[in-house]
């Protein structure tokens, strides 16, 4: 935000800048030209909220806000105490509801609040989690219904930074599993779009999903009559995934040199968030994985790959790439 051209930033946080990475992002924002903020309260709190925004200089009035407050609680609903519950909720609902009565009646440009593909797909051992990110999707569709600007940011996991970056067993996990995930530069670039002035957007835009394979949700979206924003607007093309189709019959080149294989390359690289010189069995393939895996190159491509070059720590990503277009186009 601070390098297209903003200034003013405020941010409100329980802790205040305590933290010595809350410090240390204060300093650097300074160093920017910014003039940032720190305001301590608890957006949970009607009381505590009101007095931040009341230190806020009238001169500088809130044009746009961020929630991306959360709590993480998990564990199994049938032994999840009310306290548990509560404060993995409130964060979001309360903390969501209170910026909405608060400043609906200013002229905000955008109104931003993280949520989850919890909210879409579930969460084994976060239904709380779960409900209070579905709860941001639907207070957005509200806020349209007012006239107002709004959008539910529903996240994948993010690599490299925050709770997972903190916990390098839990990101491997997540890989292992093959569930998707985005890094840094990606989620800034789905929060810039956004932050989009909402006359920019689809009709329509309350919610955006980050992070899932388009060809996989493509016909619910079109159930819902949504808009697969990942075709129609460019910077969100990342998200797509090449399919199988396209890569090996769009004509742009059969065999292991063609075009065909380095978008098949391109599509293996990023559903498994590695580049496609890293070897395939670095991805945390185990016999059961591998054979997942195997499965789903012969239902997609109709190529079988023998189960021991899967796992075979020298087969790379663009090799695989490249086999799999030759036998496609033999």
């Amino acid at each position: 935000m601070v390098r297209q051209g903003a200034k003013h930033l405020a941010f409100v946080s329980r802790s205040g800048a305590d933290s010595p990475a809350a410090a240390q992002t204060v300093q650097e924002l300074q160093a920017q030209g910014a003039k940032p903020l720190v305001l301590r309260a608890d957006i949970t709190k009607r009381g505590d909220l009101e007095r931040a925004l009341l230190e806020i200089d009238p001169s500088t009035p809130v044009r746009g806000v961020i929630n991306a407050a959360s709590v993480f609680r998990g564990g199994l609903f049938s032994k999840a105490t009310v306290d548990a519950w509560r404060e993995v909720v409130d964060t979001k609902v309360k903390g969501s509801l209170m910026l909405h009565e608060l400043l609906k009646d200013k002229p905000l440009d955008f109104f931003v609040m993280t949520s989850s593909v919890a909210s879409a797909l579930g969460s084994s051992g976060q239904t709380n989690y779960s409900a209070a990110n579905s709860f941001l999707d639907s207070l957005a569709r509200h806020r349209h219904s007012q006239g107002l600007p709004a959008v539910s940011l529903i996240l994948p996991a993010i690599f490299g930074i925050g709770h997972i970056a903190e916990n390098r067993e839990l990101e491997k996990a997540i890989q292992i599993k093959g569930m998707y995930g985005i890094r840094e530069e990606e989620m800034l670039q789905a929060f810039e779009v956004a932050m989009t002035q909402q006359s920019s957007l689809p009709a329509g835009t309350d919610h955006i999903i980050v992070g899932l394979q388009p060809r996989r949700i493509g016909p619910a979206v079109r159930a819902a009559g949504a808009a697969m924003l990942s075709k129609e607007n460019p910077r969100l093309n990342w998200v797509a995934t090449v399919t199988a189709g396209q890569a090996v019959g769009s004509g742009s080149g059969g065999g292991s040199g063609g075009g065909g294989a380095e978008e098949v390359r391109t599509a293996l690289a990023r559903a498994d968030g590695k580049e496609e010189a890293a070897s395939v069995a670095s991805h945390g393939l185990d016999s059961m994985i591998g054979a997942e895996f195997r499965n789903w190159i012969f239902r997609e491509f109709q190529v079988n790959v023998p189960f021991q070059q899967l796992l075979a720590g020298s087969l790379t990503i663009a090799q695989l790439a490249g086999m799999i277009c030759e036998q496609a186009s033999s």
